[in-house]
């Protein structure tokens, strides 16, 4: 096939990328703390699932090495210590068409880049907004963070200046989760996050927090939940992996204060309990 790529012309190619042509692969965004990656075991588990739903084939040398040997490799060249590390893995280049190779190994791709503190947000609160656009439903690839991420995108153009983050629900009309994070409700002395079996992404901070509530006996349930009940709900959190755990002081016109449970995990994130 011949290329033009921008308005530049490129010749003829046999192969072209397939994450640009079908968003085909996965990707992670993990936190680097003085030149350790956090979870990094947890953000390997959720790749490897993924690698296996889409059939994609895994580097033989595992991709935890993988993760450790670029993750170091990009520390020394740029200098940076602490910031944000994106993980890009992705099918091999092939000609237009849904069909692909089975037996070609996966491609990776990182990118590393410091990030401002959310401080104020933790201590304060911020502001969330209901999004128009859905998250779609497909059981087949609920959970996993793949590179389709166009109603993200979307709902993401919606927000408002003053909002940090907005709702989303799907069809059915559940709440699932907000533009890039998860989320959670809570309610005398217990937590509720939306099931993630036919919609959203399950994230590694969101897991983290379920398991920390486990050893801790706090009470979590994965529910279905729709908007109309969002007025019974005490207070609300947001979270993901680059911002940890943050609260959520209003919601449209519904103010929450800040739960005891969502002050002991935001500590425990700070503290870095969750970790361990």
């Amino acid at each position: 096939m011949w290329v033009m790529d921008d308005g530049q012309y490129l010749g003829e190619h046999k192969t072209w990328n397939r994450a640009s042509q079908f968003g085909d692969g996965l990707f992670e965004t993990l936190v680097v703390r003085e030149g350790e990656i956090l979870a990094l075991q947890q953000h390997v588990n959720r790749m490897e699932q993924g690698c296996e739903v889409l059939n994609l084939q895994q580097p033989s040398q595992g991709l935890y090495k993988v993760f450790e040997g670029c993750k170091q490799t990009l520390l020394e060249k740029t200098g940076l210590k602490s910031g944000t590390l994106k993980i890009i893995a992705r099918r091999a280049d092939s000609a237009r068409g849904y069909s692909y190779d089975n037996n070609q190994m996966v491609f990776t791709a990182f990118f590393t880049q410091s990030v401002a503190s959310t401080k104020e947000s933790h201590v304060h609160g911020v502001n969330m907004q209901h999004c128009q656009t859905q998250c779609s439903i497909q059981p087949q690839l609920a959970g996993l963070k793949h590179l389709n991420r166009l109603e993200n995108v979307l709902a993401k153009s919606e927000l408002s200046p003053n909002n940090f983050e907005g709702l989303m629900c799907n069809a059915f009309g559940y709440i699932v989760e907000g533009t890039m994070s998860n989320v959670f409700f809570e309610k005398k002395g217990q937590l509720f996050t939306p099931k993630l079996d036919v919609s959203g992404v399950q994230g590694v901070m969101r897991g983290l927090l379920m398991k920390y509530c486990e050893q801790h006996e706090i009470p979590v349930q994965e529910c279905n939940i729709k908007k109309d009940v969002l007025e019974d709900f005490d207070s609300m959190f947001v979270c993901n992996s680059l911002i940890g755990v943050v609260p959520v002081k209003q919601l449209e016109q519904k103010i929450f204060p800040i739960g005891s449970i969502t002050k002991n995990l935001l500590k425990a994130w700070c503290d870095g309990e969750l970790y361990e």
